[in-house]
């Protein structure tokens, strides 16, 4: 019988942390990532977002983590049983006034410059300030960036299926830059629908089925992020955007550059390019091509069931 510990607590539980039995999928210092097979759920310590599948807990190294058990609000982690009756519930639902889409374009444009002057070095930031191709120093990396520069021109230009399936899986780390992308694109694709009234779901549905690659972690987040579903520094952002004077934006976009190496830079820019292109009528009409849409770039990072643990 589990025994609770009442020194380690559960902080935030997210709306899709869903019951089951999970073993480690990744590990890094302040996050391990879980998995029933099926589904993911992440251990977080205290200073990292809240999110739909995240359980944050204080007084407790994620790196020690190595079983979690979870039926409703009976969370079990290594045998020991969190208190969880009182716990916060993170509510992941994207949200968004309409009100004033003078003041999102103006933000847009904020953020555009932001992501340039902060963002990492090899993040995407370069889709949207061509000087910071000098970042890319390798034949390797400039070619790179130039694959998922026409990936993007696809995605903007005409054919976002052909994109979308080119630029999937591009990229380094666990969660590569393409998918990243992929993800803040379709958090622009739920907030434009919330914003100007247009029904995109089914522009949603293609780019999620288009962007399905078989790794898990991404394929987590580009679900729930088609469902409007999103983690905390997303959601500050986007409640940022409907807020004069910009210094709510730029506190957004400093939290958001922090996550990863570059995953939530990639994720701003997606979010960045989606809605600046969306607000003067992208997407139109777009093709429903998906799969075997030429060339693959570095595609297909952290695929597999098996554990992946980094340091």
């Amino acid at each position: 019988m589990a025994s609770f510990d009442r020194t380690i607590q559960l902080v935030s539980l997210g709306d899709r942390v869903a019951s089951g039995r999970y073993r480690v999928h990744s590990r890094f210092s302040r996050v391990v990532n879980l998995t029933d097979g099926r589904r993911i759920v992440s251990v977080v310590a205290a200073d990292v977002d809240a999110g739909p599948i995240n359980l944050v807990v204080s007084r407790l190294d994620p790196r020690a983590v190595s079983d979690l058990r979870v039926d409703g609000r009976s969370i079990v982690i290594d045998g020991t049983r969190l208190l969880a009756d009182d716990v916060t519930v993170y509510r992941s639902a994207l949200a968004f006034d309409p009100r004033d889409l003078s003041t999102l374009r103006r933000n847009l444009r904020l953020l555009t410059s932001l992501l340039n002057e902060v963002a990492s070095a090899k993040s995407l930031a370069f889709l949207l300030a061509a000087e910071r191709y000098i970042h890319f120093g390798s034949g390797f990396e400039r070619e790179l960036a130039r694959h998922i520069e026409t990936c993007v021109h696809d995605i903007f230009g005409g054919d976002l299926i052909r994109g979308v399936t080119r630029i999937r899986g591009c990229g380094f780390g666990l969660t590569p830059s393409g998918d990243d992308f992929i993800v803040g694109l379709l958090v622009a694709l739920r907030l434009l629908e919330l914003a100007t009234g247009r029904d995109l779901a089914a522009v949603r549905s293609a780019v999620a089925g288009a962007a399905e690659t078989g790794n898990a972690l991404s394929a987590t987040f580009i679900s729930l992020a088609a469902d409007g579903l999103v983690f905390e520094g997303t959601r500050n952002l986007v409640s940022a955007f409907s807020r004069d004077g910009g210094r709510d934006v730029r506190a957004a976009a400093e939290q958001m550059v922090a996550v990863g190496s570059t995953s939530g830079a990639d994720v701003a820019v997606g979010l960045c390019m989606g809605l600046s292109f969306g607000l003067d009528g992208w997407p139109g009409g777009f093709v429903r091509r998906v799969g075997g849409a030429g060339d693959d770039f570095l595609c297909g990072a952290g695929r597999g069931g098996e554990e992946v643990v980094w340091s």
